[in-house]
C-alpha cells in the first residue's frame, strides 16, 4: 500500500465528525433542495478532505482544501448548525499549511468568522461551541505538532550536517596529509632526478636518459596526485543549489534563484556551495521569513553572490555561522557583507580564480 493510501485509511476516523452534520435530520425532514445541497456538499467535503490527506506532508498544498471545506461551512451554517463540523477540519490543516505565525492569524480569522456567523444568523451555543473550541484547539494542536516535526527535521539536518561536514574536514585532512608527504617525496624525486641526468651528462648517455624518464614520471605522477586530490575539496554548486531549493520549499519558505554564473574555479564553487548552505539554513531556523532569494553573478574580475530573506535580522554580534562564513571567503581573498535592513542579505564577493588554487 502506498504511502499516500495510508495517509487516506488513517483519516477515516476523522470522519466520524461528520456525525455531527447528520443530527439535524433526525428530528427534521428537509425539504428536497436542501437534501440535494447537503449531498453535494458532502461529496466537495470529502474530495477536499481526501486530496488534503493526502497532501499531508506538504503543507503548501494543503491551503485550498482546507479552504474550500472552511468555505463549505460558510455557505451551510445559516441552513444547518452541524455545519459547525466544518470548522474544526480546516483548522487542523491550516495549523499545518503555515508558518506558525500565520497559522495563528489565519486560525484566529476562523474563530471569528465563527462568532460573526453565530451573531448574524443568530445560530445560538449548539453551533458555537463546538465550532470555536474545535477550531481554536484543533488548530493549536496542529501547529504544535507542526513545531515539533520541525524541530525534530532540524535536528536530524542539524546532524547530517555535522556528519558531513566531519566527512569534508577529514576528506581535507586527507588530502592534505598526502599533498605534503607523497606531494615532497616525489618533488624531491624529480628533481634528484633531474640533477642525476645534468650530473651524468654524455659521460653515461643511457644513464641519463633513464634519469630523465624517472624524472617525466614523477612529474606526471605528482601531477595526477594534485588532481586527484582536488576533487576532495570539490562540491557541485549546482547540485548544492538543488538542494537548498528543495529544503526551502520543505520549510514552507517561497524561494528565488537568480543564477547567473559558469565555469567557476573549483575552489570558488565549493566556497560558494559552504556559504550558500551556512547562508540558507540560518535563514530556516533563525530568520522567521517567508521568502529567501538567493543571487549569483560573475564579472571578469569576482564572482558575487547574495542570500536575502524577509525575516526579523538579528541583533548583536554575527553568530559563528557568519564568523566563519566571513573567515573562509577572506581566506580566499573575497569579503563579506550584511545589510541587516528588513530581514537580512549576505553578500559574499570572491575573486573569479580562488587564492587556495593559486597557492595549490
Amino acid at each position: 500500500m502506498a504511502p499516500r493510501d495510508v495517509a487516506v485509511w488513517f483519516a477515516v476516523p476523522w470522519l466520524a465528525f461528520l456525525g455531527f452534520f447528520f443530527i439535524k435530520f433526525i428530528y427534521v425532514t428537509p425539504p428536497a433542495w436542501e437534501i440535494a445541497l447537503s449531498s453535494a456538499v458532502l461529496l466537495i467535503f470529502l474530495a477536499a478532505f481526501t486530496v488534503a490527506f493526502r497532501n499531508y506532508h506538504r503543507p503548501k498544498k494543503l491551503r485550498l482544501p482546507a479552504l474550500i471545506i472552511l468555505g463549505l461551512g460558510v455557505v451551510m451554517a445559516p441552513i444547518n448548525p452541524g455545519a459547525n463540523v466544518f470548522f474544526s477540519y480546516p483548522s487542523w490543516f491550516l495549523g499545518r499549511a503555515f508558518p506558525a505565525r500565520q497559522a495563528m492569524l489565519v486560525i484566529g480569522a476562523t474563530a471569528t468568522g465563527v462568532v460573526f456567523l453565530t451573531v448574524v444568523f443568530e445560530l445560538g451555543l449548539s453551533f458555537f461551541l463546538p465550532a470555536f473550541l474545535l477550531s481554536i484547539g484543533l488548530g493549536g494542536m496542529s501547529i504544535a505538532t507542526r513545531r515539533m516535526e520541525d524541530a525534530q527535521r532540524a535536528l536530524k539536518q542539524s546532524k547530517a550536517e555535522a556528519e558531513h561536514l566531519a566527512r569534508i574536514a577529514e576528506r581535507e585532512r586527507i588530502a592534505r596529509d598526502l599533498h605534503d608527504t607523497v606531494g615532497h617525496k616525489l618533488s624531491i624525486i624529480a628533481l634528484k632526478s633531474e640533477l642525476a641526468a645534468q650530473i651524468s651528462g654524455d659521460s653515461a648517455p643511457d644513464a641519463t636518459r633513464e634519469m630523465q624518464a624517472v624524472n617525466t614520471v614523477a612529474r606526471e605522477c605528482l601531477s595526477e596526485i594534485r588532481a586527484t586530490l582536488s576533487g576532495y575539496w570539490e562540491l557541485s554548486l549546482d547540485a548544492e543549489l538543488e538542494s537548498l531549493k528543495a529544503t526551502l520549499d520543505d520549510a514552507c519558505l517561497s524561494a528565488s534563484l537568480d543564477i547567473h554564473a559558469t565555469d567557476l574555479d573549483p575552489h570558488v564553487e565549493t566556497a560558494l556551495a559552504m556559504c550558500f548552505r551556512e547562508a540558507v539554513t540560518n535563514v530556516i531556523r533563525h530568520a522567521g521569513a517567508s521568502h529567501c532569494e538567493l543571487t549569483l553573478r560573475r564579472d571578469d574580475q569576482e564572482v558575487t553572490a547574495s542570500v536575502a530573506d524577509n525575516g526579523k535580522g538579528f541583533d548583536g554580534e554575527p553568530g559563528r555561522g557568519l564568523s566563519g562564513m566571513r573567515q573562509r571567503v577572506e581566506h580566499m581573498g573575497g569579503s563579506l557583507d550584511l545589510d541587516n535592513d528588513g530581514g537580512l542579505r549576505v553578500t559574499i564577493r570572491l575573486p573569479v580564480v580562488g587564492r587556495m588554487q593559486r597557492g595549490g
